[in-house]
């Protein structure tokens, strides 16, 4: 109670349990594989490495309420890789690489019922007739051992997904569900660099610097009934869109000190995405999108006095908004935006041998 004083209470927020038959579940999940690999050199150069696995599924949903139909995945998946590495030189490789992997629902996606998201604002509602995805993938890979613990590599992937389930807005009311679309490809670039930086000056030999760039595109068929309903409003609407959730790039960075006598190790981190489909909104309504996020990391660890370490971190200091919105008609409207704070912690620990 907030205040009385007036002649009446004035209530601030509070949580009670209001709890239905619907809203509990049971999930029972089985999972069971068996697989065999193969390590075979080729010649004195190139080398095969191969593998198949059979993994078999059994996911159960029930909710306590009888008027809810199961949520059930049962499935059996044979799961192929293959790759072949050629060795250029002593320290430098040629990857080729090919492996089907699967993707699952959880057990909250399953589960047949609406539930509210307190702290974002809308229902989200279980769907029984998901299905798990399938992902085929290729890649090809250069990689260069330039001095221990350095590495300059460079590839190229492409992937390609049956039945990928992304979040989708279900109707007017805001409610939220996953789904599954038909099919869906990713591809593109991605770059790796670790490097000491004694190359600039031997006093630096205890600093080192690394960066990963992955540059990537993904296409999503939008299916018939909704792509009817979008080029109503918009008829030059394109026929496809984004895979939801998958960023155009992802940038990470870190500077690292570790010097090995002093038992000292400080590390700088810094990442940052891509806008990315965060929803897939409901007929002509503009999807909605996530933006970047930069975020900055700090971590310090000291050794003192043989089996005791300090230890410092800060973390998210840019505290940077997590920002979803629409685009209309080069208008930006804001579906949902806040910032998670920074987390700065200080503390000490004991090994014991």
């Amino acid at each position: 109670i907030i205040d009385s004083s007036a002649g009446y209470y004035e209530f601030g927020n509070y949580v009670v349990d209001a709890s239905e038959l619907r809203a509990n579940y049971d999930g029972d999940e089985q999972i069971a594989a068996i697989f065999s690999m193969v390590e075979l050199p080729l010649s004195k150069k190139l080398k095969f490495v191969g593998g198949l696995r059979f993994e078999t599924t059994q996911i159960d949903v029930v909710t306590q309420d009888p008027d809810y139909e199961e949520g059930n995945l049962d499935d059996n998946d044979v799961l192929p890789s293959a790759s072949l590495i050629y060795r250029l030189s002593d320290n430098m490789n040629l990857r080729g690489a090919f492996g089907r992997t699967l993707a699952r629902p959880t057990f909250r996606e399953l589960a047949p019922f609406p539930s509210w998201d307190f702290a974002n604002g809308f229902f989200f509602i279980g769907n029984t007739a998901l299905k798990r995805s399938l992902i085929d993938n290729f890649d090809i890979r250069w990689e260069w051992f330039s001095n221990p613990g350095e590495i300059l590599a460079t590839s190229l992937f492409y992937k390609k997904f049956e039945n990928p389930i992304e979040r989708a807005i279900k109707n007017d009311n805001g409610e939220i569900q996953y789904q599954n679309v038909d099919e869906a490809i990713v591809y593109g670039a991605e770059f790796e660099i670790r490097k000491k930086l004694n190359i600039l000056h031997s006093t630096l030999s205890d600093f080192s610097w690394g960066a990963n760039l992955s540059l990537i595109h993904s296409e999503v068929d939008i299916p018939q009934d909704e792509l009817l309903i979008i080029r109503a409003y918009d008829p030059d609407a394109d026929d496809t869109r984004p895979l939801q959730g998958q960023s155009p790039y992802i940038l990470n960075i870190d500077l690292t000190y570790n010097n090995t006598d002093t038992k000292t190790l400080a590390s700088v981190t810094y990442n940052v995405f891509g806008e990315r489909l965060s929803e897939v909104s409901l007929g002509g309504t503009p999807d909605i999108y996530e933006q970047p996020r930069p975020i900055l990391n700090f971590i310090f660890n000291q050794s003192i006095m043989g089996n005791i370490s300090l230890k410092a971190s800060a973390k998210n200091i840019l505290d940077s908004p997590m920002k979803k919105i629409h685009e209309f008609k080069g208008g930006e409207y804001i579906y949902h935006e806040y910032q998670t704070g920074r987390s700065i912690t200080l503390g000490l620990s004991y090994e014991l041998q």
